[in-house]
């Protein structure tokens, strides 16, 4: 059985400040781990990995064309104490 694809995009945050190392190893272990912490995730790199995505961990905008090619998605977990409108 192939591992869910995780997104994660958490800036302004990085893993290291939502997780700690226990915390990180066990969610490094649930799926393929495809992250962008330096920055906002490009558009390019977002567009690649969104229609395989499972899990979404960050602010990622996800328009409505966005969310129509992430057939996949069952999860976006917002690591901001503010909720953005970015989600249509």
């Amino acid at each position: 059985m192939t591992k869910p694809l995780i997104l994660v995009d958490p800036q302004p945050r990085a893993l290291d400040l939502i997780c700690d190392s226990k915390t990180r190893q066990k969610f490094e272990s649930l799926g393929q781990i495809v992250a962008h912490e330096a920055a906002p995730m490009p558009d390019a790199m977002i567009e690649k990995y969104l229609p395989g995505t499972t899990i979404l961990v960050g602010q990622t905008p996800l328009d409505t064309e966005r969310l129509k090619r992430a057939r996949k998605l069952k999860a976006v977990i917002n690591v901001e104490t503010n909720f953005m409108n970015n989600i249509d």
